[in-house]
């Protein structure tokens, strides 16, 4: 089957940049707000987005309170990625600590790749955080997880 190379092009020629753009935005605004530091990006980031996860019914019981709920979703959904930005940019301090104890970039890389193929998960770490949606979203206060290290439901056995 071809791909929609209408698609390709709004994809590369459009999404793609501007969400590079919007990374690097952000970034430099959480390095305002924390001067700089990535270490509080880390933990902040961290913590933002495990609370949304852990109150997920809270926060869905809250958005019945708006009347306009397309406001609720894009202060939600803001709050979210910036939060997984923060946390991105954080573990910058990861790649530094790598870095400065002589381990060369391109070994880091490969490193890192073999690591997220053997889980199985290189694809879903390089595709973009920011996913364009056209249908309707059964659950966006808990999201499916699309990555999966054991083989039980609950979580508990390994693979």
């Amino acid at each position: 089957m071809w791909p929609r190379f209408g698609d390709i092009i709004v994809i590369y020629a459009l999404l793609t940049p501007l969400c590079v753009l919007y990374w690097h935005a952000t970034f430099d605004v959480i390095d305002y707000y924390t001067d700089g530091n990535r270490v509080t990006s880390l933990i902040i980031g961290y913590a933002i987005v495990v609370l949304s996860l852990l109150l997920h019914e809270t926060v869905r019981l809250v958005e019945d309170i708006f009347e306009y709920k397309c406001i609720y979703h894009f202060v939600y959904d803001y709050t979210v990625l910036t939060a997984c930005l923060a946390y991105v940019h954080g573990l910058d301090v990861f790649y530094e600590i790598m870095k400065e104890n002589g381990v060369p970039p391109i070994a880091i890389a490969g490193l890192m790749t073999t690591f997220l193929i053997l889980l199985q998960s290189f694809r879903n770490v390089l595709a973009l955080p920011v996913v364009v949606n056209n249908d309707h979203i059964v659950d966006r206060y808990r999201p499916h997880n699309t990555l999966n290290f054991f083989n039980t439901e609950t979580g508990m056995g390994l693979s």
